[in-house]
Formats: structure tokens, C-alpha cells, sequence
């Protein structure tokens, strides 16, 4: 990459250092955090590429980035498909980071759970399957927590009404907007779901956007457990 480092930020010059000779992949991501407010389209064309540079060494962060740049094009062309496979990369890495390090005993068993939910096809057999446990549950009970704002009783409404059980008849609509309900309280797997849907629906704009929300809310479950 070439690229000499204007008297602006000459204050980055040990960073430089080390992510443009020592190839590291963390002080590629903190110096694109640095420059990303530039103005300049070849210093965002820069930042992009730092960010890139780092997401290949599986920087999730730097990954959460590349994804955006993608999005908004920032530094290089706009590309939904690609901000989407970025943000679909996090998800499975975040997983795969902690089911393949020691980890407190109790977690390996939903973190290899997890790793199943990355893969679009399980995901949906999944969803078909708890789908049909979770109709076994009287409906009423479940539209009373769900319209009092419970999460989790918003997403099996959706589940529900996606594919259709004895007691609540395909409603593609009402799916949505239980799932808009549930994901809008950072509900994980409701946030996965809304973003698959949408991309199966091709409606990549809101897909990509939820696909963002999903990799965001994986960072922070993979960080929550490191910390652990």
C-alpha cells in the first residue's frame, strides 16, 4: 500500500510502524479508527484497506468495518452483498473464536449451538423445529407476554406465524412485525431471523442492516464471554 502520512498525522508515526512494516493487524484497525473522519478520498480509500489488511487476519472489529465501508461506500464502492457476507463472517467467527479457546465450563455446548445458527439452511430447519415444540404452548399465553413486550415470546409469535401452526394461521406480515418488535430490543436470534428473511426476500436494504445490528450484538456476546 502506498501511502505517506501527511504533517496531520505525523502523531501516527509509531502506529505506522507497526501496521504498515510489522503487518499488525491491531494497529491497522486503531489507525483506520484514527484517519475514518478524514475528508480526503484517498485517505478513506486508505482506511478501507487498513481495515481489510486487519479483517483478514480475523480482526472482528476491523471486519464490522470493512462490512460498513461496504454499506456506505466509504472508500470504495457500495456493495450490499459484500457488507452483508462481512457481517455474516463476524457472526461465525465470534463463534468459532470461543468454541475453538479454553472457555468456562458450560458455555462450549451453546457456543457449538451458535456455530448451527450461522448456517442458513439449519437455521431454518431450526426455526421449523422450534417452531413446532413451541406451538405445543397455548397461544394466548404467548400473545400475552408478547404484547407486553416480552422478547422472547415476540420471536416464537413470529416463528409462528412465518410458517403457520395449528393455532395461528401464515402471516408473513404479523412474522415481521413480531420479529421488528423482538430485534428492536436486541433480541439475538430475532435480529438473525429478520436479516435472513429479508435477504431471502430480497429486500437488501433492510437485510444488511439487521445483518449489521447481528454482527454488532455478536462482538459484544464474544467479548461479554472472553471477559468471563
Amino acid at each position: 500500500m502506498e501511502f505517506t502520512l501527511s504533517k496531520e498525522f505525523e502523531k501516527y508515526k509509531d502506529l505506522w510502524d507497526k501496521a504498515m512494516n510489522h503487518n499488525d493487524e491491531n494497529a491497522q484497525y486503531e489507525l483506520a479508527c484514527k484517519l475514518k473522519n478524514s475528508k480526503d478520498k484517498k485517505i478513506q480509500k486508505e482506511v478501507f484497506g487498513l481495515f481489510k489488511r486487519a479483517s483478514q487476519k480475523e480482526h472482528l472489529m476491523a471486519l464490522l468495518e470493512e462490512g460498513i465501508c461496504y454499506e456506505t461506500g466509504y472508500g470504495t464502492k457500495r456493495d450490499l452483498m459484500k457488507a452483508i457476507g462481512c457481517y455474516k463472517t463476524v457472526g461465525q467467527l465470534a463463534s468459532e473464536k470461543l468454541v475453538f479457546t479454553p472457555t468456562a465450563t458450560g458455555h462450549r455446548t451453546e457456543e457449538k449451538l451458535d456455530i448451527l445458527f450461522e448456517n442458513p439452511q439449519l437455521f431454518d430447519l431450526l426455526d421449523k423445529l422450534i417452531g413446532e415444540d413451541i406451538s405445543k404452548r397455548p397461544i394466548e399465553e404467548v400473545m400475552d407476554f408478547a404484547n407486553g413486550g416480552d422478547a422472547d415470546a415476540q420471536h416464537e409469535l413470529a416463528i409462528r406465524y412465518y410458517y403457520g401452526t395449528k393455532d395461528v394461521a401464515k402471516d408473513i406480515k404479523e412474522a415481521e412485525y413480531w420479529w421488528l418488535k423482538a430485534a428492536e430490543q436486541d433480541h439475538e436470534y430475532a435480529v438473525h431471523s429478520l436479516a435472513e428473511k429479508y435477504l431471502y426476500h430480497h429486500r437488501s436494504e433492510e437485510a444488511v442492516k439487521w445483518y449489521r445490528k447481528y454482527a454488532e450484538l455478536r462482538i459484544e456476546w464474544h467479548n461479554n464471554y472472553k471477559s468471563e
